[in-house]
C-alpha cells in the first residue's frame, strides 16, 4: 500500500478502524509513523486527523516515540489553537497519557489555551473528566486549568449530566495533582449523597477512586461516607471489586469513620477467596487496620520492633477468619490486645488506567469452611512439626552465633553479615526463598499459632 496516495483524513480513519477491532495490526502502525515521520511536515493534518492517529496508537499500547514528539511540536508552534475542539483536546491529551509520553510544552499550550479563550459550556462533561486525568496521569500540574474546571462544575444547579466515572476521574485527578477545591468536593458529596439511587450504578472502580480522592485531600463528608458503607453493605457480594479497589475504598473509610464489622468482615470474606498476591493483601491489611502498633516491614533491622513479612499477612487474613468462627467456642485463641498488625507506612496510592471501565472480578465459590473435631485434628497434627521448627531454629541460631565467634563479625562479607545477624535473631535472611520458613518473630502469638496458619496457606 503506497501511504502518500492516501490524504490525511483517510489515513487517521484507517487507524482508528484498525485500533477498534479485535486484532490490530502493529506492522501497519510501524508503516504509518515511518511515513509520518519522512515528511517535511505536517500541515495537511487537521486536528480530528491527530486526535484519530494518536487515539489509536493509544488505544493499542502502541509506543511511537518520534511520532508523538513530532505531533506535539506541530501544535506547540500553532500561533493558536481555535481549530481544535474540546473532543480533539480531550482525545488527544488521553493518547499521551495512556501511552505515558509527557509532553510538558505540549500540556502547557493546551491549558494556556483553555483557560484563556475557551468558554466551558462547551465541554462535555467525559470531555472534561478525560482532560484532568490526563494531566494527573501525566503528573503535569496546571492549578488554572483546574480551577477553572472546578468553578465551572461548581455553579452548576445540579450534576445530573454527569456520569459516576467522570466525577470519580475529576476527583482522582485534583486528589492526584494535590489541587484541593473544598467547593467542588462539596458540590460532588452532596450530588452523591441528595441521589438516593446514585450510588447503585456505581462500579468498584467509581468507589476506589472516589474514596481515595476524599481521602487524599482530607475532606471529610460523614454523611457521604454512611451513604457509602449502607452501599457496600447492600450489595450481595464485592466480587466484583478489586482488592486494590477494596484497599482504597476501606482506606478511605478508616480515615474518617470507624466502619462496621459487618462490611469488614464482608471485605475480609472477599479477600479470602482469592489467589491474590501477598502484596497486595498486605495493602488490604493496612487499609484495614490502620491505627495498630507500628510494625517493621524490613526483613533484617535492629529497631528493636516487631516484624512481618508479606507471607505472614495472607495468615493474618485467614487467621481473623478463625477468630470469627472460632473464638466464641474457645477453640481457636487469636489475636489478643497486642496483636502485630501493620501500620498504614504507605499512602495508597490509585494508580488508574485510562477512563474506561475495568473488568470485574467473576465470584469464586466459599472456601470450605472447617468444624470443630477438623479443627482440633489440625492442630494436633501440628504440634510435633511445631516442636521440630522451633528446635531447628534454634539450632540455627546457635550455630550462626558460633560463625560469628569464630571469624569475627569485622572479617564477614556485608551479605554474610546481614544472614548470620537474622538467623541471631530469629528472623529469614534477606532470601526470598526461605523468608516463608521464617515467621516465628513476626508477630504471632505462639508456634502453634503460627504453623497452623502455615499449615492452611502456606505449607503446599
Amino acid at each position: 500500500m503506497n501511504l502518500h496516495q492516501l490524504n490525511p483524513q483517510v489515513l487517521s480513519g484507517m487507524l482508528r478502524a484498525n485500533a477498534k477491532v479485535g486484532n490490530p495490526t502493529p506492522q501497519f502502525f510501524d508503516k504509518v509513523a515511518n511515513h509520518m515521520m519522512r515528511l517535511d511536515n505536517l500541515n495537511g493534518f487537521d486536528p480530528q486527523a491527530f486526535a484519530n492517529i494518536l487515539w489509536a496508537y493509544a488505544k493499542i499500547g502502541h509506543p511511537s516515540p518520534q511520532l508523538f514528539n513530532k505531533v506535539a511540536n506541530h501544535i506547540v508552534v500553532h500561533d493558536n489553537l481555535n481549530g481544535f475542539d474540546p473532543q480533539a483536546f480531550a482525545n488527544i491529551l488521553w493518547a499521551y497519557a495512556k501511552i505515558g509520553h509527557p509532553s510538558p510544552q505540549l500540556f502547557n499550550k493546551v491549558a494556556n489555551h483553555i483557560v484563556v479563550h475557551d468558554n466551558l459550556n462547551t465541554y462535555k462533561p467525559q470531555e472534561l473528566a478525560n482532560i484532568l486525568w490526563a494531566y494527573a496521569k501525566v503528573g503535569h500540574p496546571s492549578p488554572q486549568l483546574f480551577n477553572k474546571v472546578a468553578n465551572h462544575i461548581v455553579v452548576h444547579d445540579n450534576l445530573n449530566t454527569y456520569k459516576p466515572q467522570e466525577l470519580a476521574n475529576i476527583l482522582w485527578a485534583s486528589a492526584k495533582l494535590a489541587f484541593y477545591h473544598d467547593s467542588l468536593f462539596e458540590k460532588i458529596a452532596n450530588h452523591v449523597c441528595t441521589d438516593e439511587h446514585l450510588l447503585t450504578t456505581y462500579n468498584g472502580q467509581d468507589f476506589s477512586m472516589l474514596m481515595w480522592a476524599f481521602s487524599e485531600a482530607n475532606a471529610e463528608y460523614p454523611l457521604l461516607f454512611e451513604k457509602v458503607t449502607e452501599q457496600l453493605l447492600e450489595f450481595d457480594n464485592l466480587n466484583d471489586f478489586t482488592t486494590h479497589a477494596l484497599c482504597n475504598i476501606i482506606g478511605g473509610l478508616n480515615k474518617f469513620t470507624d466502619p462496621p464489622q459487618e462490611l469488614m468482615n464482608k471485605v475480609l470474606q472477599t479477600a479470602q477467596q482469592r489467589d491474590e498476591e501477598s502484596r497486595e493483601l498486605a495493602k488490604l491489611s493496612k487499609a484495614l487496620f490502620p491505627k495498630e502498633e507500628e510494625i517493621c516491614w524490613k526483613s533484617t533491622c535492629t529497631c528493636g520492633r516487631k516484624h512481618i513479612s508479606d507471607s505472614a499477612v495472607l495468615s493474618i487474613l485467614l487467621q481473623l477468619r478463625f477468630e470469627r468462627n472460632y473464638r466464641q467456642d474457645g477453640m481457636y485463641d487469636a489475636f489478643t490486645d497486642d496483636a502485630a498488625l501493620v501500620e498504614e507506612s504507605h499512602s495508597i496510592q490509585e494508580e488508574q488506567d485510562a477512563p474506561l471501565n475495568e473488568n470485574s472480578i467473576p465470584a469464586e465459590p466459599e472456601e470450605e469452611q472447617l468444624d470443630d473435631h477438623q479443627l482440633q485434628h489440625g492442630i494436633d497434627e501440628m504440634k510435633e512439626r511445631v516442636d521440630c521448627y522451633v528446635q531447628e531454629r534454634a539450632k540455627v541460631q546457635e550455630e550462626a552465633r558460633r560463625k560469628v565467634s569464630e571469624k569475627g563479625f569485622k572479617n564477614l562479607s556485608d551479605a554474610k553479615k546481614a544472614e548470620l545477624t537474622a538467623q541471631m535473631n530469629g528472623v529469614s535472611a534477606p532470601n526470598r526463598k526461605t523468608e516463608k520458613k521464617n515467621l516465628t518473630e513476626y508477630g504471632f502469638r505462639s508456634p502453634l499459632h503460627l504453623e497452623w496458619c502455615r499449615f492452611k496457606l502456606i505449607i503446599p
